[in-house]
């Protein structure tokens, strides 16, 4: 496992970055609950993030052997519920089941941005894209032996 993929971890979960809600301000900035507007700082640091974390993604991807995310529907389909395997594994398999952690941490992230940029097709397609990284990921920590 890299070294630098925890280490962003551990600053992104320190508050490395922010996925709060923008708050409102005398300088026009969005309101919470309301979406940013082009072009604003604060729609920009969305996409600042999730460029980020989708990049870390794929690195993980990569670390894991899966190749290229395979594109299609269903961003708003529900996730199955998944838990780690139980049984003692070897350090390879808890290797890949961290990085299925930390690829399905990202996509909880990338997706939290998204519904916060509102209707935005290109970060909707980000959030379906780290869905789509986690459930392989998680598959291959299930079939890991």
């Amino acid at each position: 496992m890299r070294r630098a993929g925890i280490l962003f971890l551990v600053w992104a979960a320190a508050g490395g970055l922010s996925c709060r809600a923008p708050k409102a301000s005398s300088t026009g900035a969005a309101a919470p609950g309301v979406a940013p507007a082009p072009g604003t700082p604060e729609r920009e640091r969305g996409e600042a993030e999730i460029i980020a974390l989708d990049g870390q993604i794929q690195e993980w991807r990569h670390e894991m052997g899966l190749g290229p995310i395979p594109r299609g529907p269903g961003a708003d389909a529900p996730e199955p519920h998944w838990s780690r395997p139980r049984a003692p594994l070897s350090e390879q398999c808890e290797s890949v089941c961290d990085l299925a952690d930390y690829i399905c941490d990202g996509k909880d992230k990338i997706c939290r941005i998204s519904r916060e940029l509102g209707e935005d097709t290109w970060s909707k397609a980000k959030c379906e894209s780290a869905r789509t990284s986690c459930t392989e990921a998680r598959k291959r920590c299930s079939d890991c032996r």
